[in-house]
């Protein structure tokens, strides 16, 4: 029997609601928190549809779908809110660490966040694909009640939810060249687009500030998922900061206060005298600082707030994240898998009886690496 990969997986979470706190008022200056903009630039690696990139609406991947992409990031890599198994925060005055970051509504009651991403416009023309036609309708179909075993554990739900990424290469991409039946085109972005958006962000702490640097610019062969089709290998792309700019403390004391460039600002400004000193033993931090290029103070400025946000929400550096069992998830979901038979279960393997309580394995036994066992792939 030919063993296969389910589309998706899931991440294994673990909200706390201990964890919860009390979200910053809007209304005052935390003058020792970061506010300021990251721009970024979006590459299609496959090829990505949604109905944002229609030219009608203004040739951009709007920032609600971004927001929606690396929030869901955020919350797998934080222990934070899962509406689908119910664990989510019910308070405003008790939010999770994702909900004070990125906002928080619910029956009425709302909490603004403090990150804002702006729509991905594309840097070039000639970034859709003109004969593009219609996507199969089962790609954009929501779950069926045959999927309970796979969205469920003992009773309990799996987890957040992740696509695998496809090879770009494989026929699972296919779109069909008639209409189906009340559905409308899609707009297709070809694959190696380049498209630019900026994040926003006042009054993070350190540690918050890290895990936006990380759910944006993920770790080094990791992909972001984005926009419809997924199952078929649309919407994979990568994501890379390219400039940070911050907003001094003082900023409504002083009508010249701008965002300035990382590369422009003294060691005072950024924060990260102790985590310089703790990697130079008997140096100056300012000198070290004064010392580093251009780019050495942007990969060590996300450094170490990526391993601040390590080590104060895990208690584990971003060295040791490999301890961290829902990471290992994400990192085998947000990987590209080109040698696996990713698709979904066939109607006759729906159909036979000795299928019908099969659920998912996870991630680390799919992987094959210990304890993994391959012999619990689905089978055809």
């Amino acid at each position: 029997m030919t063993e296969f990969v389910n589309p998706y997986n899931f991440v294994r979470s673990e909200y706390d609601p201990k964890k919860t706190h009390q979200p910053l008022p809007h209304n005052q200056l935390h003058t020792k928190h970061y506010s300021g903009r990251l721009t970024c630039t979006l590459t299609t690696v496959s090829r990505v549809t949604t109905e944002s990139l229609d030219w009608k609406k203004g040739s951009c991947i709007y920032g609600s779908s971004l927001k929606g992409v690396i929030r869901s990031v955020a919350e797998a890599l934080s222990h934070s809110c899962l509406p689908l198994g119910g664990k989510k925060c019910q308070r405003a005055d008790s939010l999770c660490l994702c909900c004070r970051m990125f906002g928080w509504l619910d029956k009425g009651n709302v909490y603004m966040g403090r990150v804002h991403i702006g729509d991905a416009k594309p840097q070039g023309s000639g970034w859709s694909e003109q004969s593009a036609e219609y996507i199969e309708w089962q790609a954009l179909s929501g779950p069926k009640a045959r999927h309970r075993p796979f969205y469920n554990s003992g009773g309990q739900a799996r987890g957040r939810k992740f696509y695998y990424h496809h090879d770009p290469s494989k026929p699972e991409q296919k779109i069909t060249k008639t209409k189906p039946h009340g559905q409308d085109k899609l707009s297709i972005a070809k694959a190696n687009q380049v498209f630019s958006f900026a994040a926003d962000f006042a009054d993070l702490t350190r540690p918050e500030l890290g895990l936006l640097l990380y759910a944006l610019q993920l770790e080094d062969g990791w992909f972001h998922k984005i926009g419809k089709a997924k199952p078929l290998g649309f919407g994979t792309v990568k994501i890379v900061i390219n400039a940070v700019e911050l907003l001094p403390p003082n900023r409504y004391e002083d009508w010249d206060a701008r965002p300035t460039p990382l590369e422009s600002l003294p060691l005072s400004a950024v924060g990260m005298r102790q985590s310089l000193i703790s990697t130079a033993a008997n140096a100056d931090a300012e000198t070290i600082w004064n010392g580093f290029s251009t780019e050495e103070r942007h990969i060590r400025f996300i450094e170490a707030h990526v391993d601040e946000f390590f080590q104060q929400h895990f208690g584990v550096s971003h060295q040791q994240r490999d301890t961290l069992s829902h990471w290992r998830d994400l990192r085998h979901l947000l990987r590209q898998h080109p040698g696996y038979n990713i698709h979904y279960p066939t109607q006759g393997w729906f159909n036979d009886l000795a299928n019908k309580s099969v659920g998912l394995p996870n991630p680390e036994e799919v992987e094959g690496n210990p304890p993994g066992d391959r012999s619990k792939w689905l089978k055809e």
